[in-house]
């Protein structure tokens, strides 16, 4: 929806809803390397990672 030249609301199927949540949880987060949550940090240690094909 549109008011005087600016969005103020959308209309979406809940497929769409669905997807761009999905999004939003995939966005950057940046944090100055003291201030990592512990729970962040305790999944990078706890990743398993690709072994490259040979």
């Amino acid at each position: 929806m549109i008011s005087q030249g600016r969005v103020v609301g959308v209309f979406m199927s809940s497929h769409d809803l669905e997807h761009y949540e999905r999004l939003k949880r995939r966005e950057r987060q940046v944090f100055v390397a003291g201030e990592i949550p512990d729970d962040i940090i305790e999944a990078i240690e706890n990743a398993e990672y690709l072994k490259p094909s040979l």
